[in-house]
Order: structure tokens, then sequence, then C-alpha cells
């Protein structure tokens, strides 16, 4: 791919980005940068009136009961049937709601990283916290997932790897000669096993992911399953494990650097790292289907033209 075409892929990702996700989906995902930032340079950081109206605002918008419904998966037999799925979508709207009380509790300065990580974790990993609920009330029965306990959990834990993270915070992938493979590996495993315990005993691979990507949003990549499955029928077929993420970041750290002369350019139009363009450009290519997208524009420009003027 020449460089121009490159930059139109990135620009119009960025752009179709914009247009297919919910309003204000970018708000927990700037919180969490923030924070994180903080919380690595000097112990903690800042939630404020604002940062709880904005995250208010998003979920009222965007997470309310049906649209929860955009995360139903109809071909899981416990989620297709419906009075199931409204204990699901009930067990969700709890979650949402001890979310904010937890900003509240830790309004003002706080230095539990996991609360200031909670409002993007959920809307960005959703899937994950509905395997959460899902479990809890139909495996573990008499157990209650506790979100204000699982995010004040993931704090300690990341509080006992700061000093390895910091290693990683101000490193961009595109820079490095090469990925500092033992050391990466030692951080995923370390905080996914870690996160197994705090959650289902299951394998954490997204989460983890979501997780790096926030402390070092210029140094760690973003993936999610459906781009994962996109990966693995193309050419870089990688596992859900340490070993398959640094292939991923070796394979796009070598198609980045054929465009080291652009990216800063690219980065300061559209305020985001080269990463995160890049994660927005796979996801409006594999994890969403943009003709609902299109049809949903064209009903509400019908709408318009068949407004009558007053």
């Amino acid at each position: 791919m020449d460089k121009s075409k490159f930059e139109n892929a990135i620009r119009a990702g960025h752009h179709l980005f914009l247009f297919t996700t919910f309003i204000g989906v970018d708000y927990p995902y700037l919180m969490a940068i923030r924070c994180a930032k903080d919380w690595l340079d000097r112990g903690s950081f800042e939630i404020s009136d604002r940062d709880i109206k904005r995250v208010r605002e998003h979920f009222e918008e965007n997470l309310q009961k049906q649209g929860f419904e955009n995360f139903r998966n109809m071909n899981d037999h416990i989620e297709k049937d419906s009075e199931k799925w409204e204990n699901i979508v009930k067990g969700l709207v709890e979650l949402r709601d001890d979310i904010i009380e937890l900003l509240e509790e830790n309004k003002g300065e706080c230095k539990i990283i996991g609360v200031g990580l909670a409002p993007y974790l959920f809307t960005w990993n959703i899937q994950r916290f509905k395997e959460y609920v899902k479990v809890y009330i139909y495996i573990k029965r008499n157990e209650t997932f506790n979100v204000k306990n699982y995010f004040k959990d993931l704090g300690d834990i990341l509080n006992e790897l700061r000093n390895d993270i910091r290693e990683f915070k101000d490193l961009r992938l595109v820079d490095e000669d090469s990925v500092p493979k033992e050391k990466v590996e030692k951080l995923f495993n370390s905080l996914n096993e870690k996160l197994r315990k705090i959650g289902i005993g299951q394998n954490e691979y997204i989460m983890t992911i979501k997780i790096l990507h926030a402390l070092s949003p210029s140094f760690f990549p973003l993936l999610d399953n459906k781009i994962l499955d996109a990966l693995k029928n193309g050419k870089c077929d990688i596992n859900k494990d340490s070993r398959g993420y640094i292939k991923w970041m070796e394979h796009l750290q070598t198609w980045l650097k054929g465009y080291l002369d652009v990216i800063p350019t690219l980065e300061e139009e559209l305020d985001q790292t080269i990463l995160k363009l890049v994660d927005e450009l796979l996801y409006v290519t594999y994890s969403i289907k943009l003709e609902n997208y299109v049809k949903k524009l064209r009903d509400y420009v019908e709408n318009l033209l068949t407004l009558k003027n007053p």
C-alpha cells in the first residue's frame, strides 16, 4: 500500500469509527488514558464531577436496557432464552449503576487505578462482563458478581505490577527496533493469570490487552475477538496467548515502519495514537456490519427530508 492510500485508509477508518460507535463512547477511553498516565507518573489521579457526569451520560445514552441487545448472542443457549436474557440484562444494568457509585465514592484524588479504568473496560469489553454476569447467575447461582470489588482488586493487581508497567509507559511501538519479547511475555502472563483469579477462572486475553493498551497506548496495540478471528483467516494467524500477542505486535511494527514519515501527521490531525487509529480501521472493517449503520443513516436522512418547513 503506498503512503497516500495508507493515509486515506487511516482517515476513513477514523471517521467511520466515529460514525458507527456510540455517542460518547470515547470519553471512558480518554479518561482511562489520562488516569493511567497520572497514576504511573505520580501514583494517583483525579476523578472529577465532569468525569462522573460524562460517564453517566454515556451509560444512560448507550447502555440502557435496550442498548444491551446489541451484545446478545442468539447462538448461545442461555442468551437466546428471553427470560434468561432479561436476567442477564438486569445484571448488566446493576453493574453499570455500581460503576457510577464506585466513581462517586472515589471522587477527587484516587490511588486505585482499577476505578479509573472501570468505565473504559466495562464499555470496551462489555462482552466479558456479560459472561461474568451469566456465569454467576446460571452456573455459580448462589453468588453475585461484585463489580466494585473487581475493580478494586484490579487496582491491587496493577499496583503490584506498577514497576514492570512503568518500563513501557513512554515507549512507542513504531520507534522501537524490536519488541522486548521476554519483558512483554512476563507482564502479559502475570496480568492474565491474576485476572483469571478475580474473574471466572478463564483466559482473560482480551481484557489483558485492553488494560495494557490503556497503560501504554503507544506501545501495546488493541485487539478484539472479531479482529483476532479475521487475522487468523488472513496473513497473521495468532493464538490467544502472550506469544500470539507478541507476534501481532511484531507484525504491526513491521507494517507501520513503512509509514514513519506520515504517522506523526496523522496522529496530530486525528488526535489519536497510530495504534488506536489502526484499531479503529480494523474495527470498522471486521467487527461490525457497516450496512446496518448505512441503513440507520439513510433512515435518518429520509426523516429529515420529510420534515416540512415551519
